[in-house]
């Protein structure tokens, strides 16, 4: 079920919604992003948008990563990996992470160039109640 709460932030005033019970977040760490699917990479793709973040860091004009909110649960763990490499463990239970649908290159590149974090927005193509995307929407 999607609903809306106000949030004030420091980043800006915004309207957070969820998705499945989950606050959407306007930003994720990037050693919390999982694919949401199996994905080929183009590394010198990845070498040339880390190349620009490392320059540009934080204010660097790459869209946000689309994709969904997820929390790490026991079924996760041994059997995930986040796209810095790192093998989902125990002691990720009960984290927020961030599953990429569009925007592997750019999280990759993140990664590399050291970004503590990034943009993101819902994937509306992951919403699967017409209820919820009306909710969403509206």
């Amino acid at each position: 079920m999607l609903t809306e709460k106000k949030t004030y932030n420091h980043l800006k005033t915004n309207t957070m919604k969820t998705y499945n019970d989950i606050t959407v977040p306007p930003i994720i760490r990037t050693d919390r992003i999982i694919s949401a699917f199996e994905n080929c990479v183009d590394y010198d793709k990845v070498e040339k948008y880390a190349n620009t973040m490392k320059a540009e860091m934080l204010s660097h004009d790459f869209p946000p990563i689309l994709g969904y909110p997820g929390i790490i649960d026991e079924d996760d763990v041994d059997e995930k990996m986040f796209l810095n490499g790192e093998v989902v463990e125990n002691e990720h239970v009960g984290n927020l992470v961030w599953y990429v649908t569009d925007g592997h290159h750019r999280s990759l590149a993140a990664i590399e160039a050291h970004l503590p974090h990034l943009e993101v927005e819902i994937d509306f193509s992951t919403i699967t109640s017409e209820a919820d995307l009306k909710q969403y929407t509206s």
